[in-house]
């Protein structure tokens, strides 16, 4: 049957927790305009679903709030088996190797080894290309137009999909693993580095302002830095390395440690390490003694997002993000781009007798609703919500200042907004909170407020930008990240690599051989206890424990991916 008329309430929670709630002008919405449901009319569907169920926060299917409405809306009966996070491993082997599998398994973690061994090999797993079309799936395909990256992405080397995606980078990145202390930007009158040169003179002025402070903070096992300094000498990759991690370098997928343009950036951190600019214990920090260090106002910079150790305004808003480095070796600033698709957190039975039903459900998650509900719930005094305290706020007479109330439960409500958020596995299915409605290039957010909650925003701001709140934490360093990383943002190696089982194993044993064996060295070169003039001696010996064979494996993968 077709879906009732919303009675679409808004909230004003800005005063205090015990302030009563103001209505705001309601708005009539129709689910329908946003799903095919409802899918069965007779109640004859039953699909059992497999989930984790969150060992801290975690209730009975039967007492949530999103299953009693993803009943009603769609119509299908659901069977969840709830599995302790703590034995998870354990089920999904015995799941898998006794072949019994319910039609949908969610939020399991597949990596690409699993999805080629239970897919392509075992034939375990639904293909599900055939389903994604405009008339089975519409909201998924209205993204797979608008990121035509997604099939090549999401399918096997034979071509097909096992999991549907999980867009979560459809804005901008905003990742930054490195911050620097504006206060002492000021204090010297500088501004935030943009060449390597310019950075290590920041780093010598601050010490020489205050021999107590490190300047470069974290070490090789606590918020490790280099990659930083490796990404000024052209080597694109992720954070938390010693060089051993595939990146790309001129285009071309290089490990650091087996390219000569490495010694350059040991130089660099030997310099560092003479100079005081890093830890003189910069290879037995932990983030206790890091954080620690921070608290006292001994860091210069700091390698991760202030706001996990910092809740206060006046603490954290004087840190921003560090800007991409160019060098001698690389002339461009750049910056790894967040990757924008994830997979293997929805995956379909290969026995299911409801495989286009089950796409169809899934679906809904690719459209605003669906992303608004599964991250947070119905809008709060909606009828939607069950008579259950649930769902999300927006303050209509401050649109900037979003409150989001994730919550679910029969009496009260929770301190924590994990409680709802571990019941809904979002970051599975659909897109992430800097989203854009496709249709109207507005952000997603504010969609909701103007379209669905009917809220008055400024219309002279520019609706498809984000607003930010700039004394919220996180939108506060977003904005740092979206001013000094974004307009350097391109993309790396693939994260979504379907090496076969034969590759994985072959990388999991050379790995487990160099990996150590960089990560030691490169501690001797900093530290002075090996001479950089036996460079070439190391790669020698990296040569001999396969660093060739690695980077080949890597390069091969990435070259195929091009034809």
């Amino acid at each position: 049957m077709t879906k009732r008329i919303l009675a679409l309430l808004v909230a004003l929670l800005m005063l205090a927790a015990s302030t009563a709630l103001a209505e705001a002008p309601q708005m009539d919405v129709d689910i329908s305009l946003y799903s095919q449901y409802p899918l069965v009319t007779d109640g004859s569907v039953t699909l059992t679903v497999a989930i984790p169920r969150d060992d801290t926060y975690g209730i009975d299917a039967e007492e949530m709030w999103w299953w009693k409405w993803w009943e009603q809306e769609t119509g299908i009966n659901f069977e969840v088996e709830q599995i302790s996070k703590a034995a998870l491993s354990e089920r999904k082997n015995i799941m898998l190797a006794s072949g019994d599998l319910p039609d949908i398994i969610w939020s399991f973690g597949f990596n690409t080894t699993d999805l080629l061994r239970y897919g392509d090999s075992e034939g375990l797993f639904l293909d599900l290309k055939e389903y994604i079309t405009p008339e089975i799936m519409p909201f998924l395909s209205k993204f797979v137009e608008a990121y035509p990256e997604t099939m090549s992405t999401i399918s096997t080397p034979s071509g097909a999909v096992y999991s549907l995606p999980y867009y979560r980078a459809v804005f901008a990145g905003y990742s930054s693993d490195m911050y620097i202390d504006t206060n002492l930007l000021a204090k010297y009158n500088l501004e935030v580095p943009a060449t390597l040169d310019d950075f290590t003179a920041m780093l010598r002025t601050f010490k020489a302002g205050d021999e107590t402070l490190v300047p470069l903070s974290g070490g090789s096992k606590a918020f490790n830095p280099f990659y930083y300094i490796l990404n000024a000498y052209g080597f694109l990759g992720q954070n938390s390395t010693n060089g051993e991690k595939i990146t790309m370098r001129e285009g071309k997928p290089v490990i650091p440690a087996n390219d000569p343009v490495f010694k350059e950036a040991l130089a660099t951190m030997k310099t560092y390490y003479e100079e005081g600019l890093i830890s003189q214990d910069y290879f037995t920090l932990d983030s206790v003694i890091v954080n620690g260090m921070l608290a006292e106002g001994k860091l210069g910079t700091y390698g991760q997002k202030i706001g996990y150790t910092m809740a206060n305004y006046d603490d954290f808003s004087h840190w921003i993000a560090v800007k991409p480095l160019t060098s001698e070796y690389n002339p461009t600033q750049q910056w790894l781009a967040a990757d924008a698709i994830t997979i293997g957190g929805w995956v379909v039975s290969a026995d299911t007798e409801h495989a286009e039903l089950i796409c169809r459900l899934a679906d809904f998650f690719y459209s605003n609703i669906g992303t608004m509900y599964s991250k947070y719930g119905p809008p709060t005094n909606s009828t939607d919500t069950l008579g259950m305290t649930a769902g999300i706020d927006f303050d209509p007479d401050d649109p900037i200042s979003t409150t989001y109330r994730r919550l679910d439960a029969l009496n009260g409500t929770y301190a924590n907004s994990n409680e709802y958020e571990v019941k809904v596995p979002s970051g599975t299915l659909c897109v992430g909170n800097d989203a854009y409605d496709l249709e109207s290039g507005m952000y997603l957010a504010n969609w909701l407020r103007t379209e669905l909650f009917g809220c008055e925003i400024d219309q002279t701001a520019d609706l498809t930008s984000k607003i930010f709140n700039p004394t919220h934490l996180d939108n506060f360093h977003r904005i740092s990240c979206n001013t000094n990383l974004f307009p350097f943002e391109v993309a790396g190696y693939p994260n979504i690599c379907f090496f076969s089982e034969e590759q994985n194993e072959r990388i999991v044993e050379l790995r487990s051989v160099i990996d150590p064996y960089i990560e030691a060295e490169v501690a001797k070169f900093i530290t002075g206890a090996r001479s950089l003039d036996e460079f070439d001696a190391f790669q020698s010996e990296l040569d001999g424990l396969g660093i060739d064979e690695l980077e080949g494996i890597y390069a091969d993968y990435y070259a195929g991916l091009a034809k």
